[in-house]
């Protein structure tokens, strides 16, 4: 009993220290920059598309940014407009280590708005740097405040100077009038390496602690991500009546070989979105390869956020891609990349579009229709260059003066007379 009491705390201690670790205040005031710090044995980034907010039940808009600093996973979210209430920051399509089992659960954390108003606001959240920078803070009480700003750890309060203002006067807090935005300034000194600093930025009643990366130009280099996908992102507009399909490719950039990539998609996109290929044994230094990307269409007008994923050993890949299903949805020019293909199985004259005569091409947004090419622009008459009819005539020109020349030289002795 006692041995399987040891492996039972031994299992719940486990389950404790790996699991992730969502530190943020439980509440917040009106208009307050949220500041997070997400850390746990992730086997893929959180990245910003994995990063949603809620009130109550309801997903809303907002100002926000991750970063990952040392392993840790920093976000700040800006609160200013939203109301007094209940919300929830939620973490999806992610993998990360529980125990030792790797759980790709949704990670939730609640915060409540109060009704109180918060001294000042800050932006952004969050510093990574290799050069003098600023924070900005903004008074949004109906009076005046104070605002100091101080480095939080003894040993690093060398690493910059701390100014205020747009003319940088000297000292370490200033006074706002109310509304009033002014830009706190850091001058970094001599740094023999990278270091982590954070920043305390506060008045009596709210204290903000900035975490601050200054990374070296070397080291930033050598952290620059060699595998990548040429795309920054995909956004797909989509609707019942059509299929799409898309090419995409990825990239290695680097100077070794990177092998054994897997390739997958977040469980929102996998009902409408598949791949070409999942694999793929090696990419040589420079070389890129192609994937096509298939999408089907639902009868439910919604919007899906996922990404791609590219991995191969540590290193990985992301591709975020965005679905938007719309009611009645007919290609058009302007609402393309013009590299996103659309299938339809009705006929050109059923989606209003036009099959282009001989002579014609598309301008616009072209869909494979059943019963051929379907313009959804407007079929325009290829222009025929007149090249080609200048240089015709000059031939023709060219051989009648020869041939002209060639007669009159063979028969100019023929016509005079021979003498008897």
């Amino acid at each position: 009993m006692k041995k399987i009491g040891t492996v039972l705390i031994f299992f719940f201690f486990l389950q404790i220290v790996s699991a992730v670790e969502f530190d943020v205040k439980s509440e917040f005031n009106q208009g307050e920059t949220l500041l997070a710090k997400v850390s746990g044995n992730f086997l893929q980034p959180v990245l910003k598309e994995n990063i949603n907010f809620y009130r109550g039940h309801v997903k809303i808009p907002i100002i926000y940014d991750v970063a990952k600093i040392n392993n840790q996973f920093y976000i700040y979210a800006q609160l200013l407009g939203k109301e007094p209430g209940n919300y929830s920051i939620v973490i999806r399509d992610t993998k990360y280590m529980n125990g030792a089992e790797t759980s790709e659960e949704d990670i939730i954390k609640n915060f409540t708005i109060t009704n109180t108003t918060a001294d000042f606001k800050i932006s952004p959240g969050f510093i990574i740097t290799n050069d003098s920078f600023f924070i900005e803070a903004q008074n949004l009480q109906d009076f005046d405040i104070t605002v100091k700003a101080k480095t939080k750890s003894e040993e690093g309060g060398n690493l910059f100077d701390i100014l205020f203002g747009d003319e940088k006067r000297e000292g370490q807090s200033i006074d706002l009038m109310s509304g009033q935005t002014q830009k706190i300034y850091f001058d970094l000194k001599d740094l023999n390496s990278s270091v982590i600093e954070f920043v305390e930025i506060e008045t009596e009643d709210l204290k903000y602690e900035v975490p601050v990366y200054i990374i070296l130009e070397e080291d930033r280099k050598n952290k620059t991500s060699v595998f990548r996908f040429r795309e920054d992102r995909l956004d797909v507009p989509l609707s019942t009546d059509f299929i799409a399909a898309r090419i995409i490719r990825l990239e290695n950039r680097g100077e070794q070989t990177i092998e054994d990539i897997t390739l997958s998609l977040s469980d929102s996109l996998k009902p409408y979105v598949s791949l070409s290929k999942k694999t793929i044994s090696k990419l040589e230094k420079n070389e890129s390869v192609e994937i096509e990307l298939n999408f089907s269409a639902d009868e439910e007008e919604k919007i899906i956020e996922g990404q791609l994923t590219a991995k191969s050993g540590e290193i990985y890949a992301y591709l975020p891609i965005y679905l938007t299903f719309i009611k009645n949805f007919i290609p058009r020019d302007n609402m393309s990349d013009n590299k996103t293909v659309y299938t339809t199985s009705k006929n050109c004259s059923e989606i209003n579009g036009t099959i282009c005569e001989t002579g014609e091409e598309c301008e616009g947004q072209s869909v494979y229709a059943k019963d051929g090419n379907c313009c959804q622009g407007t079929c325009k008459e290829v222009k025929k260059s007149s090249s080609g009819k200048i240089i015709g005539w000059l031939i023709v020109i060219a051989i009648v003066i020869f041939v002209a020349w060639f007669f009159k030289s063979k028969y100019k002795g023929a016509s005079r007379k021979v003498p008897f």
